[in-house]
C-alpha cells in the first residue's frame, strides 16, 4: 500500500513598520515588553543609553562571524529557558545581520516555533538579511551551512540607526542594495544622490522588490535564487580570507567575477559587459578600505589559500546539486542561473583581481 499527504502549509505574513526616531521605537517597544526578550548587539546596546531599562530582559551578543555558531545558539536557548518564553511571547532581535540571522534561527527551533520580531540596526540588516526568513549559522563546512526559513512577523525599520553606522557597515548595505535593484533593472540606480545615500523611501523600495522574490519561493527553489547574485564567489573570499572580508565587501567582487564569467562564456554583450564592469570597479572603489582589500586580494598569502581551497568551498555552495549553480547574465544583462562544470573558467574569474 502506498498513500501520499499533502501537507497545506500556513502561509507567512510580515508586518514591516517604520518609527523616524530611536526614542519612538524604544517607546513603542515598552508598552509589549511584558510579553517580550530582546538579543541585542553589545555595540548597539551601548550606543543607545535607552535600552538599559530593558537590561533584565536583554541578552547581550557580540556581533562577529566568530559568534554565529552552536555555542551561541545554545546561549540563546538557555536565556530564553531562563526567562520562561512560550510560543505566545516574542523574542526579538535587534542588530545587524549577524544578530538577525542567529535569533532567526533561535526563534525557528526554539520550542519548534516561536514569535520572532526584528529590529535591524544596519543598512544591510534592514534591505537583505532580516527580508525573507532566511536565518542561519555558520559551521566549519561554510558560511549559513545550517539554517532554515523563518520570517519574522513583525520588523520595524528606524532609518535613524544609519547615522551611528561605521561607513565600511553601511557600504555593505549599499552593495546588497545595488544587487538587488541590478537583478530588477530598477531605476533607483539612477536616482541616488552623489553619496550614495539611501533614505526611508529608498529601503522601503529596496524591500519590495526583495519581497516579490520571496513571496512566492520562501524556501529558494526557484527565482528567489537570482538573489544570490555574486554570493557564491563572495562566500569564497569571505571563508578565504577567514572573515576578514565582509560580506558587502565579497559580494561587490563576487558581482565582478559573475560578470566576468558570464562574459567570458559569452552569455552577455560587449556593450552590457563594459557598461555593468565599470559600474562595478567603481562600487568596489567606494569601499572606505578599498586599499587594504585590494592589498589583501592581491596577496601571495590569500593567492595561495585560494589555489588550493577554492574548489573545495565552491563546491559546498547551497545552491549546487551535481553541477556548480551560478547566477550570471544573460546578453541583455537580465540575471538567469545556469550550472557549470568549467573549472578552469571559473577559477581565471575567482583570482581575478585586476581592480
Amino acid at each position: 500500500m502506498k498513500k501520499t499527504y499533502n501537507y497545506q502549509m500556513v502561509p507567512f505574513k510580515t508586518v514591516v513598520e517604520s518609527f523616524l526616531t530611536h526614542e519612538t521605537l524604544i517607546d513603542f517597544l515598552e508598552i509589549g515588553i511584558n510579553q517580550s526578550v530582546l538579543i541585542i548587539d553589545q555595540k548597539v546596546y551601548d550606543l543607545y543609553p535607552k535600552l538599559k531599562q530593558f537590561k533584565s530582559k536583554s541578552l547581550l551578543l557580540k556581533s562577529h562571524e566568530e559568534n554565529k555558531d552552536w555555542k551561541t545558539i545554545e546561549k540563546i536557548i538557555d536565556f530564553l529557558d531562563e526567562n520562561k518564553v512560550h510560543r505566545g511571547m516574542s523574542i526579538i532581535g535587534m542588530g545587524g545581520g549577524i544578530i538577525t540571522d542567529i535569533v532567526g534561527f533561535a526563534a525557528s527551533i526554539y520550542k519548534r516555533g516561536t514569535r520572532l520580531t526584528l529590529i535591524p540596526t544596519t543598512l544591510l540588516a534592514m534591505v537583505d538579511a532580516s527580508i525573507g526568513g532566511k536565518t542561519a549559522i555558520n559551521t566549519t563546512q561554510g558560511k549559513n551551512h545550517i539554517g532554515s526559513f523563518y520570517p519574522a512577523s513583525r520588523m520595524y525599520i528606524c532609518p535613524e540607526f544609519l547615522e551611528t553606522l561605521e561607513p565600511l557597515d553601511y557600504y555593505c548595505g549599499l552593495v546588497e542594495s545595488i544587487k538587488t535593484c541590478i537583478i530588477f533593472k530598477d531605476l533607483l540606480l539612477n536616482n541616488l544622490s552623489a553619496d550614495m545615500r539611501l533614505n526611508l523611501d529608498n529601503i522601503f523600495r529596496i524591500i519590495d522588490l526583495k519581497m516579490s522574490l520571496c513571496n512566492n519561493d520562501l524556501q529558494d527553489h526557484g527565482e528567489r535564487k537570482k538573489l544570490n547574485l555574486g554570493h557564491s564567489f563572495a562566500h569564497l573570499t569571505e571563508k578565504i580570507s577567514r572573515y576578514w572580508v565582509t560580506h558587502g565587501e565579497a559580494v561587490s567582487l563576487g558581482l565582478m567575477q559573475a560578470l566576468l564569467y558570464s562574459y567570458q562564456e559569452k552569455m552577455i554583450s560587449s556593450s552590457n559587459f563594459e557598461r555593468l564592469n565599470q559600474y562595478f570597479r567603481q562600487l568596489l572603489q567606494y569601499n572606505p578600505r578599498y586599499k587594504e582589500f585590494k592589498e589583501l586580494l592581491q596577496s601571495k598569502d590569500y593567492q595561495g589559500k585560494l589555489s588550493n581551497e577554492w574548489e573545495t568551498y565552491l563546491s559546498q555552495d547551497k545552491k549546487n546539486t551535481d553541477q556548480l549553480n551560478l547566477v550570471l547574465f544573460d546578453r541583455e544583462a537580465n540575471v538567469e542561473i545556469r550550472a557549470t562544470d568549467k573549472k578552469d573558467i571559473l577559477e581565471q574569474c575567482i583570482k581575478f583581481i585586476d581592480i
